[in-house]
């Protein structure tokens, strides 16, 4: 299963518009054409807002598109609310994550690679970064 974070209000509904109401462990499953930012349910690694909302940890089986900050499923459920400890912690996470990727972007464009070898740096260094999220999720589900 690939785990990330919904954010939704105080109402359990999508934060960035729609009305779907959201139940915490509850299966939801979306017919029809998935688009990235049109259609399919959304989730993200790194939640561009954290006043205000409540952040789920969700779990899908496959992630259909995705952009860095947003991908887009047919099948997902929330597995567990975060806590405002739980939510520090992976703010944390992200920002030293953060800095790992950064300095290793930077030490490839620093030595004036090739654009195609950078672009493989920038790839390699994001899985590195988004593996450090998932591991910090699944320790959280726990």
């Amino acid at each position: 299963m690939i785990l990330g974070l919904k954010l939704l209000d105080e109402n359990m509904q999508s934060c960035n518009g729609g009305s779907f109401q959201w139940e915490l462990d509850k299966w939801y499953e979306i017919e029809g054409e998935i688009n990235i930012c049109e259609s399919g349910f959304h989730f993200t690694l790194l939640p561009g807002i954290w006043e205000g909302v409540r952040l789920f940890i969700c779990e899908t089986p496959k992630v259909l598109d995705e952009q860095i900050d947003e991908s887009v499923c047919r099948k997902i459920r929330l597995v567990k609310e975060l806590s405002l400890e739980e939510r520090e912690s992976y703010e944390k996470t992200i920002l030293s994550a953060s800095e790992i990727y950064n300095k290793t972007i930077v030490s490839f464009a620093d030595k004036n690679f090739v654009r195609k070898v950078y672009e493989e740096s920038e790839s390699s260094a994001w899985k590195i970064f988004e593996k450090s999220l998932q591991k910090t999720l699944k320790e959280l589900v726990k």
